[in-house]
């Protein structure tokens, strides 16, 4: 969640985030990050959980201006 705070608006590559927390990108733990941030959604709850989108072939940013899941 850090990571994504400190880059709100900038999208955050999974090989970004699991270099973060794991310190090395091993592919075949990306999807990994997929789960993990799934489950922080459900920890934030429908109010907060649309701010965490998922870019397309890029990764996942977090976006503040956000405020409600549509």
């Amino acid at each position: 969640m850090r990571i994504m705070l400190a880059r709100a608006g900038r999208v955050a590559t999974r090989a970004m985030l699991l270099e973060a927390i794991n310190g090395v990108d091993n592919h075949r733990q990306r999807r990994n990050i997929d789960v993990q941030l799934g489950r922080l959604r459900q920890r934030l709850g429908r109010s907060a959980a649309g701010s965490l989108e998922c870019v397309r072939q890029a990764g996942y940013r977090w976006n503040p201006e956000v405020t409600s899941c549509q």
